[in-house]
């Protein structure tokens, strides 16, 4: 019995390893083809079976900020998931556009200003446009 279970329990594992990958890059092809609603679903699948990755969830706010989901269930996710996240520009920026469509434009212009302390030239532009 203990043997059995020493070679189908790395088995299982190796499985699940693949199966998240496998979702992994079936996302990244739909990002990449601008998919986002079709991306949900897979993220919310990730996140159940890793509660804990907050790169999943900051995604996940990612896309459903990107096809106009509750904007509540997305300010949610990135208040958890950015601060533990070494966030960068982008981040921020996703961010401020959600206070932003929530009407909190105080807490979207403390957001885009935290943006603009990582941000690249290019970002820089996107971020103050939304600031003016």
């Amino acid at each position: 019995m203990k043997k059995t279970l020493l070679v189908i329990l790395p088995l299982f594992f190796a499985f699940t390893a693949l199966a998240q990958d496998q979702t992994e890059e079936k996302i990244a092809d739909l990002l990449t083809m601008g998919n986002y609603k079709a991306a949900i679903p897979l993220y919310q699948k990730l996140i159940k079976k890793n509660p804990e990755n907050n790169e999943f969830k900051y995604q996940l706010g990612k896309c459903l900020l990107k096809t106009k989901g509750n904007i509540k269930a997305i300010i949610d996710l990135f208040e958890t998931s950015i601060p533990k996240l070494k966030p960068d520009a982008d981040a921020f920026y996703y961010q401020g556009q959600a206070y932003q469509h929530n009407l909190q434009f105080d807490k979207a212009i403390e957001t885009y200003n935290k943006g603009k302390a990582t941000a690249n030239k290019t970002d820089l532009s996107k971020i103050e446009r939304q600031i003016e």
